[in-house]
């Protein structure tokens, strides 16, 4: 990706990070949470926005970033300590260590 990502604040447990996604119009506050799945060994990856102090995935923005947005979530793994291996959906019984 040739995007510059958002700059972005982690948890200390490194699970959850947050970032502002901007626009002309509005500023929207972002989460990604890592929650494990089948132990520590697979993870689900939430992104999600803060609306009135509450988490929601049902919100449509249109802000216009989603390339600046895939760009800051994929920035952040390499910060992350918590994980070793990341794999695919489609890879999902691979071998993957916390």
């Amino acid at each position: 990706m040739n995007y510059e990502p958002y700059l972005f604040n982690f948890s200390d447990n490194r699970l959850f990070y947050g970032f502002n996604g901007v626009s002309v119009d509005k500023t929207i506050s972002n989460l990604v949470v890592f929650t494990p799945v089948d132990g520590d060994e697979i993870y689900n990856l939430a992104l999600v926005d803060i609306e009135d102090g509450r988490l929601t995935d049902q919100s449509i923005s249109n802000n216009q970033d989603i390339p600046v947005v895939l760009a800051t979530v994929a920035a952040y793994l390499p910060h992350s300590s918590t994980f070793t291996t990341i794999s695919s959906v489609s890879d999902r019984y691979s071998q993957v260590s916390p």
